[in-house]
């Protein structure tokens, strides 16, 4: 009677074994993921959703899903089972945007004094023209260094934040040789030395030498203005200096190369003419 027990226990045993060898034989073995999140415009392949199977093969070709646009995007895979029939796998998968905009811009920024307006760019995975708000008090037409905070917003509702330091700059000039310009009249120059010491020369006639009328004084930078006040002159360069009113002009920095005072536009040159 017991050895009765024993058999039949056995053949239980091998029943359960084989049933479940054979329901594991025949069954499908594709599967779906768990996670059936993609993020917005992310480059993604259909069958990135599946695992690879051992006994079904899979029919339909690994193309990459629309990913442009939020929300539920219906899937279907089509594959062959073990015994060669065509079925389908059908889910859903969800486009979410979790990821914050990007801030184009440097933690200390330095810009000209005067630029007519600070833009920041943010760029976004939604592609979106995403508008970077710039809170903090600040002066472009004022050299100084401020503190301003940037934020930018998706639709979404992903928001970056980023804290920056604005420096407004006075332009860069050149000291090391001849601010000069030709009009039909005469040749004009600025000299900038050390210690604020500037030199100013007409010369009325296109040569060399010829009547040379010779200034000079001081100059101070301000923003991206030189003032300069002309307080010596000659009528020749050979002659003792005297002393006259002196006369204020007043320079814009277009750049390091160039000057510019009422109509005449003063190009940078290393050598006097």
């Amino acid at each position: 009677m017991k050895n009765k027990k024993i058999i039949v226990y056995i053949m239980a045993f091998l029943i359960i074994v084989l049933g479940s060898f054979f329901i594991y034989l025949f069954s499908d073995d594709i599967k779906i993921k768990e996670d059936l999140t993609v993020e917005l415009n992310n480059k993604v392949n259909i069958l990135s959703f599946v695992n690879k199977p051992k006994r079904n093969k899979i029919l339909t070709k690994n193309e990459l899903v629309d990913t442009s646009s939020l929300g539920d995007k219906k899937i279907r895979i089509e594959y062959l089972n073990i015994f060669k029939k065509k079925k389908e796998l059908n889910f859903t998968i969800k486009v979410v945007d979790t990821i914050k905009p990007v801030i184009n811009c440097e933690d200390v920024i330095s810009i000209p004094v005067n630029t007519p307006k600070l833009e920041i760019k943010a760029s976004d995975n939604s592609n979106e023209n995403i508008n970077a708000v710039i809170e903090g008090n600040y002066d472009l037409i004022k050299v100084g260094e401020y503190k301003i905070t940037v934020k930018a917003t998706d639709s979404s509702e992903n928001t970056e934040i980023k804290k920056v330091t604005l420096k407004v700059e006075a332009p860069k000039y050149k000291m090391d040789g001849y601010y000069s310009v030709k009009t039909d009249e005469a040749w004009y120059s600025i000299m900038l030395r050390d210690n604020d010491y500037v030199e100013y020369e007409v010369n009325p006639c296109h040569g060399m030498g010829c009547g040379l009328f010779y200034m000079d004084g001081r100059y101070k930078v301000e923003g991206d203005k030189i003032i300069l006040t002309l307080d010596h002159n000659t009528d020749d360069t050979f002659e003792r200096e005297v002393d006259k009113e002196p006369t204020i002009m007043e320079l814009t920095i277009k750049d390091e190369n160039t000057l510019i005072f009422k109509e005449l536009t003063f190009t940078h040159s290393d050598k006097q003419w």
